[in-house]
């Protein structure tokens, strides 16, 4: 999914707070503000949904 760019990114917040963070980088998962990410694909046009 990485490779297909399927995952854009993961949330900096997170990945440093679950020590996930560099293990993401490792395997090609760019870390951002979610706000950042959010507010680039809200922009773009698309819905957020939650569950």
């Amino acid at each position: 999914m990485i490779k297909k760019g399927v995952i854009d990114s993961a949330c900096v917040f997170v990945a440093n707070q679950s020590g996930a963070a560099k293990r993401l980088t490792e395997i090609g998962v760019q870390l951002h503000p979610i706000g950042e990410r959010l507010s680039y694909y809200v922009n773009q046009g698309y819905l957020p949904i939650t569950f």
